[in-house]
């Protein structure tokens, strides 16, 4: 057991709420800070850390009699509890993201499976249209991203060694961002946005009446890793409405693209799987520095915010 927090000894504990701590994806660190501040403005609640590869009784008997919440940004695995709901993440496959936000009423870019020769409605897809790998693994590295104009592609049989050749592949409608790629991403924890942040491309992207070769060979992402906080309202409001379109999800990496000329919000996909705490996440580890950091859990009171979630869901939702 990595802990549990004590609360204020003249306090009974009538509430559990039991986090699965997932190595890699988040510090310990983190989750001791935002237990400290659940205790302080829900002191009735009694907090525990176990891993992924601990059974239920790491909890003593005595503990399992009052009602618990459990909360795991990842496989909770071998930890199954023995009582109350639980919220964990878990992959989901694009294309189920696709029909969950479309279902939800949310803004999101026509996305399908990619065939070779594959017929193409510009009135279906747009002018243009962006092809990435439908591979977890592959998506998260940002390789094989591709824009195409949708009238070219239409029909087309690619070449033997291009990347659709040797991975599955989708197509989705390319929304443009304006000259310089833009990107906008926002942590939400149960629908409250925990910050929101932007990245955009150093480099302007071709004029887009270049010719086919120049559109296709074009960078079609933006700059990772050089990302600015973005408080803006309108921005977090889309990405709550987002996450609810994934309620079991407790933690989702919104990526969202902002049309330029229209101001429109798109909902590219998000992150589900949990590796997105970029507080500690191993991921972001080779370009986060500790100052800009806590500037940014400063900025949008993200733990403060975080603890006031989890006491609320626990004190709801806890049985």
């Amino acid at each position: 057991m990595l802990f549990p927090l004590p609360g204020k000894p003249e306090t009974p504990k009538t509430l559990n709420l039991v986090f699965v701590h997932q190595p890699g994806k988040h510090s310990h660190d983190d989750i001791q800070a935002i237990s400290s501040r659940i205790l302080a403005i829900a002191p009735e609640i009694k907090i525990f850390g176990v891993l992924p590869t601990h059974g239920p009784d790491s909890i003593p008997d005595e503990d399992w009699r009052r009602p618990t919440l459990t909360v795991s940004f990842g496989r909770v695995r071998d930890f199954i509890p023995r009582r109350g709901p639980v919220y964990e993440n878990r992959f989901v496959p694009k294309l189920e993201q696709f029909r969950r936000l479309r279902a939800a009423g949310v803004d999101t870019p026509h996305t399908a499976p990619y065939r070779q020769g594959m017929e193409l409605d510009p009135g279906q897809w747009g002018p243009f249209v962006i092809m990435k790998p439908s591979d977890r693994e592959l998506t998260s590295t940002g390789t094989h991203l591709q824009v195409f104009r949708t009238r070219s592609l239409s029909g087309r049989i690619l070449p033997e060694d291009h990347a659709s050749r040797k991975a599955p592949m989708l197509l989705q409608q390319w929304i443009d961002s304006g000259e310089n790629m833009t990107c906008y991403r926002c942590l939400t924890l149960f629908g409250a946005v925990l910050y929101g942040s932007v990245s955009r491309s150093t480099d302007p992207r071709p004029e887009l009446e270049s010719p086919d070769e120049m559109i296709e060979t074009m960078r079609a992402e933006s700059d990772r890793g050089n990302n600015l906080a973005c408080n803006d309202p309108d921005l977090m409001a889309f990405a709550a409405r987002m996450a609810e379109a994934f309620p079991r999800h407790p933690i989702l990496g919104c990526d969202i693209i902002r049309e330029a000329g229209t101001g429109r919000f798109y909902a590219i996909e998000v992150n589900a799987g949990g590796n997105v705490w970029h507080f500690s996440s191993q991921r972001t580890a080779p370009w986060r520095t500790h100052d800009n950091n806590e500037k940014l859990k400063r900025y949008f009171s993200s733990f403060d915010v975080a603890a006031e979630v989890l006491a609320r869901k626990t004190r709801t939702e806890a049985s």
